[in-house]
C-alpha cells in the first residue's frame, strides 16, 4: 500500500488545467454540465471610476471567469430600479443606468457567448416598484392597469401578515396585516405587498398581467440570454391569509404554465426557482417534470455549515432541517441532506447546491475565517449532486463584516491589494454612500477601514492567491478542472451517488458515470485530528489522485487523512 497523509491547505496544483477542460461532457441538458457563478453587478467591477460596478468592468473579467472554469453566470437584477438591489424593477425593458447602456450590455453578452459561457437574469415576477408606470396607473383607476395589482377596499380578515411569519411566532415581528397590506391615499384602497410597501405585488391571476410578464421574458430571451433565476417564487398567488400566502396551488400551476411557455419558445432556456424552504416544500415546483428546471437546495449549505461547526449559523439562514438539530458529523450532515432530496417528489439534481449567496453570511466568516473549512466545503459543493452555484468572491474566501445590513455582504470584489482592492480606481465606492440605505440613519464609510485591514491579508484577494499553488483560489479552478473533465461528477442520476462505509470521522462517497468511469471522494470531518479510515472500496485498486494526478495504490483499503484533509481518486 502506498499510504500519503495530506492536508487540504498543502495541495499541490501544478497540472494544466487546459487537460481537463478540453474534455467537454454531454450529459442531458446544458445546465446539468454548468457551473454557475453568481455577480452582484454593482460590486463585481467599475470600469470608470465612479466607485459602481458596471457592464464594461465585468467584460473586462470575462477572461478570469474562463480561468476559473466557470460556464454560467447568474446577474443579480439589471433592469432599472430604484434600489441598490434591483429586486424593484422600475423599467422592465431598460437596464440598470448605473451599470452603462444597453450598448454595454449587448457588448457583455456578446463576449460571453464568444467565451462559452451561458447568462441568466434575475427576474421578479412577484412584485415590482411602486414607481413602475404600471402601479402609477393602477392608482388612477387607469384601464387595463385599475386590476394589475392586488387591491382591497378593507384589510382582509385573518391571520396576514408576512408569509414567512407564522403567527404562533409573534416574537418575529412580521405577523400583523399592516405589514402586507397598505393603504394607499390617493386610490383610497388597500394593496397587497409581502415584502416591502415600496414593492406591490403584482396581480397575477389577471391575464393581461401574466401576458406582459411573457412579452418582458421573451425580450429579454431574444436579447441573448439563456435563462432566469426566478425571485422569491413562493409568493406569486396568495389564497387567503396565513398559511396560504405561500406556496398555492394557484401558485403552483402559474409556474408550470409559466415554464410550457418559456420551453415554447426555446426548450433550451433554463429555469431556477428561489424556494427558501425545506426540501418537501422545494420539490412541489418540479410538478412532475413539467415544472421549473432547478431550485436552489439551501439545506444543502445549512447543513454544511453545521458540520462545520460554524457556531454563529442563524437558523433563517438555510432552511431549517438540520441547522437547530444539533451538530452532525460531515457524514451525517451530507447523507441526511441527500436522502431527504432522494425521498422527495423530485429527482436530487433538481435541488442546486450552494454555500450561500447574496443574502446571506459570507460562507468564510461562517467557517471562521478558517482556510481549511473553506476548503472542505469547497470540495463538497463541486462533487455533490446537482447544478452548483458559487456566490463572486467565494472562491477567494471574502468575509465582508456583517454589520446588521445585507449591504455588506454585497460589497465590491477584491481584485488585488490597491487602495480599493483593484474594483475602482476611484476614491470611494458604492457601499460607503449613505443614499442607497436611507433607512441606515447612522450610516458611516465603511469599506475603507474594512479594506485596511484586509489588506494585511493578502491571501482575500485575487493577486494574493494566483501565485499560490495552495490557495483556495487554485483549489477552486483544480476542481472546476475536475468536475468537467469526469463525467461522474455530472451524472444526474440519483444513483449516481453511493455513500461508503468507513470511520466515525471521515466521509466518502462513490460517484460512478453512465459509462462506469467512478471516482471515490474521501475526507476527513475532523479538524483536529489525524483519522485512519479502510473502505472496502480501496482495497487492491489503483487510483489516480486528481489533485495531483499521481497513481496511488491501497492494497489493504486503509489511508491516512490529516485534519481536514480530502482525497479525489479516479478508478483505474
Amino acid at each position: 500500500m502506498k499510504k500519503i497523509s495530506i492536508v487540504s491547505g498543502m495541495i499541490t496544483l501544478l497540472l494544466a488545467f487546459g487537460a481537463y477542460a478540453d474534455q467537454a461532457q454531454t450529459t442531458g441538458k446544458w445546465w446539468q454540465n454548468a457551473v454557475f457563478y453568481e455577480i452582484w453587478p454593482r460590486s463585481f467591477a467599475d470600469s470608470d471610476g465612479n466607485g459602481v460596478g458596471d457592464f464594461k468592468g465585468m467584460t473586462a473579467k470575462l477572461d478570469y471567469l474562463v480561468e476559473l472554469g466557470i460556464t454560467g453566470i447568474w446577474l443579480t437584477p439589471m433592469f432599472e430600479a430604484p434600489s441598490y438591489h434591483g429586486y424593484d424593477f422600475q423599467e422592465f425593458y431598460q437596464v440598470e443606468s448605473d451599470y452603462g447602456t444597453m450598448a454595454d450590455f449587448d457588448e457583455f453578452l456578446q463576449e460571453t457567448e464568444k467565451r462559452g459561457i451561458k447568462v441568466i437574469a434575475d427576474l421578479v415576477l412577484n412584485h415590482i416598484s411602486t414607481q413602475n408606470e404600471w402601479f402609477k396607473k393602477s392608482v388612477q383607476k387607469i384601464d387595463p392597469y385599475t386590476d394589475y395589482f392586488v387591491w382591497s377596499k378593507e384589510i382582509p380578515k385573518g391571520a396576514w401578515g408576512k408569509p414567512w411569519a407564522p403567527p404562533e411566532h409573534p416574537d418575529w415581528g412580521y405577523n400583523h396585516p399592516d405589514w402586507v397590506w397598505i393603504f394607499n391615499e390617493e386610490r383610497g384602497e388597500y394593496y397587497y405587498a409581502a415584502f416591502d410597501g415600496s414593492q406591490p405585488d403584482l396581480n397575477l391571476r389577471n391575464p393581461e398581467v401574466i401576458n406582459e410578464l411573457k412579452k418582458l421574458a421573451k425580450f429579454w430571451i431574444d436579447k441573448g440570454f439563456d435563462g432566469f433565476r426566478l425571485d422569491a417564487i413562493r409568493y406569486a398567488i396568495e389564497e387567503g391569509p396565513y398559511p396560504n400566502q405561500a406556496d398555492t396551488e394557484a401558485t403552483l400551476k402559474f409556474w408550470t404554465d409559466f415554464n410550457q411557455y418559456i420551453k415554447s419558445l426555446n426548450p433550451n432556456i433554463m429555469l431556477i426557482g428561489e424556494v427558501w424552504a425545506d426540501t418537501g416544500i422545494i420539490a412541489k415546483y418540479y410538478d412532475q417534470g413539467k415544472g421549473i428546471d432547478l431550485c436552489f437546495d439551501f439545506n444543502f449549505g445549512g447543513e454544511l455549515m453545521n458540520a462545520l461547526n460554524a457556531a454563529a449559523i442563524e437558523q433563517g439562514q438555510f432552511g431549517s432541517a438540520g441547522v437547530a438539530e444539533g451538530q452532525k458529523t460531515l457524514a451525517q450532515a451530507m447523507q441526511a441532506n441527500f436522502n431527504g432530496k432522494a425521498k422527495s417528489l423530485a429527482p436530487v439534481s433538481f435541488y442546486s447546491p450552494f454555500l450561500t449567496n447574496h443574502d446571506q453570511e459570507r460562507v468564510m466568516r461562517l467557517v471562521g475565517d478558517d482556510a481549511n473549512r473553506m476548503k472542505m466545503a469547497a470540495v463538497l459543493l463541486l462533487t455533490s449532486v446537482g447544478t452548483p452555484f458559487m456566490y463572486y468572491g467565494e472562491e477567494i474566501g471574502l468575509t465582508q463584516t456583517q454589520t446588521g445590513d445585507d449591504i455588506f455582504k454585497r460589497a465590491p470584489m477584491q481584485w488585488d491589494e490597491s487602495a480599493q482592492a483593484g474594483f475602482s480606481t476611484g476614491g470611494t465606492v458604492w457601499v460607503d454612500d449613505g443614499k442607497w440605505v436611507p433607512w441606515r440613519q447612522d450610516h458611516q464609510a465603511w469599506w475603507t477601514p474594512m479594506w485596511n485591514a484586509e489588506q494585511n491579508k493578502a491571501a482575500h484577494s485575487v493577486a494574493g492567491q494566483q501565485a499560490d499553488p495552495n490557495s483556495l483560489l487554485n483549489l477552486y479552478k483544480k476542481l472546476i478542472a475536475i468536475r468537467k473533465a469526469n463525467p461522474e461528477f455530472c451524472n444526474v442520476a440519483n444513483d449516481s451517488i453511493a455513500f461508503l462505509e468507513t470511520a466515525a470521522n471521515a466521509y466518502a462517497f462513490k460517484r460512478t458515470a453512465p459509462d462506469g468511469q467512478a471516482s471515490v471522494v474521501i475526507m476527513n470531518g475532523s479538524l483536529a485530528e489525524t483519522t485512519e479510515a479502510t473502505l472496502e472500496d480501496l482495497k487492491g485498486k489503483t487510483f489516480t489522485n486528481l489533485l495531483d494526478g499521481q497513481e496511488i495504490a491501497f492494497a489493504e483499503g486503509k489511508v491516512s487523512l490529516a485534519p481536514a484533509g480530502f482525497y479525489l481518486l479516479k478508478v483505474k
